[in-house]
């Protein structure tokens, strides 16, 4: 965790700052319990679930029985917890994870949905990006409509994206996840010039 990496030289300046701003009077405060307070619950959650989702996604498909419809929630918990390493979820975690997935609250889970929540798709879409960067850029202006500026609508990007998927630039990310792929960029139109060549050395949209 996250929290186990710190010591107490690392974090004294930020306690430092804390005393003198007067937000916290606490002679008993570690940096464990620094960053407890501060990191958000759903980061332990992704901690525990993301290196293990397609364990997750391959028990929830068993729970779909052969068919491709959602999952009840009472179905969902107990797939997630036969899983090793997630047997121990509390209750309030659990919910957590329903309420990272179905957000539409229509109280079943749709196993591509877990997907998007904890695949890591940003992360392994930036990684093939940096990878291929000229030959992926390129093949996304490609699909750009005339006089449109380097900018491309949504089924533009997705069509963009499905051919840098065939040419083998997008491993490991599968053909299903490209549509997830599309809602990691902003809505409308998008110019993949920017986003594209930043990732050549950072993040999507980072800096490079």
């Amino acid at each position: 965790r996250a929290a186990d990496l710190l010591d107490e030289a690392s974090v004294e300046p930020i306690l430092a700052k804390l005393d003198s701003d007067g937000l916290w009077d606490d002679s008993n405060l570690t940096p464990k319990s620094l960053l407890e307070r501060y990191i958000s619950p759903e980061m332990e959650l992704h901690e525990l679930v993301v290196p293990r989702w397609q364990e997750c996604v391959e028990v929830l498909q068993s729970a779909q029985c052969g068919s491709d419809g959602p999952i009840e929630y009472p179905e969902f918990r107990r797939a997630l917890r036969s899983i090793g390493g997630l047997d121990g979820l509390g209750a309030v975690q659990m919910e957590m994870i329903i309420d990272l997935v179905d957000l539409s609250g229509r109280g079943e889970i749709v196993v591509e949905e877990f997907e998007r929540a904890f695949a890591g798709l940003e992360e392994r879409l930036a990684a093939a990006v940096r990878t291929h960067w000229a030959a992926v850029l390129g093949t996304l202006l490609s699909h750009q409509s005339p006089g449109s500026g380097g900018a491309l609508m949504a089924q533009e990007l997705y069509d963009g994206l499905c051919e840098a998927h065939g040419k083998g630039l997008l491993e490991p990310i599968p053909s299903h996840h490209l549509r997830f792929c599309v809602n990691l960029f902003p809505r409308g139109q998008l110019a993949p010039v920017g986003p594209v060549l930043h990732a050549g050395g950072g993040a999507l949209g980072g800096q490079g």
